[in-house]
């Protein structure tokens, strides 16, 4: 998408291409701990390509996704921790592929309330 297209694009869309364009895996997930919007690095990182995420759980998630189910319960577990902290909690998680840093965090005033992206 090119600047000026950028520009004359509803706010929904602007924040698709810049999620799209990063090159960190991000996700969002609402108050229920929801997954509600992901990019193209996060489908890949948690290999979701063929797996229909969109408003499920972790819980679900692990359930559709065996061999990614310790992740998702770790995510369920940090993301509870980082409600209950009410502030941002940074964890570290192993996966087969490597480490992965989730940063995440309390926002009291949206239903939005996670973002994780790969470490560095």
């Amino acid at each position: 998408m090119a600047i000026d297209d950028i520009e004359d694009s509803p706010p929904g869309e602007r924040l698709s291409a810049l999620l799209e364009a990063l090159p960190d895996a991000f996700f969002f997930k609402d108050g229920a701990g929801r997954w509600q919007i992901i990019n193209e690095p996060a489908k890949r990182l948690f290999h979701l390509e063929e797996i229909p995420w969109e408003g499920k759980t972790d819980m679900e998630l692990a359930e559709l996704h065996p061999n990614f189910r310790a992740i998702h319960l770790a995510c369920v577990a940090d993301d509870e921790k980082a409600w209950q902290a009410r502030q941002l909690v940074v964890v570290e998680e192993k996966m087969g592929r490597g480490d992965v840093q989730y940063t995440t965090i309390f926002q009291p005033y949206t239903s939005l309330r996670s973002v994780s992206q790969p470490s560095g």
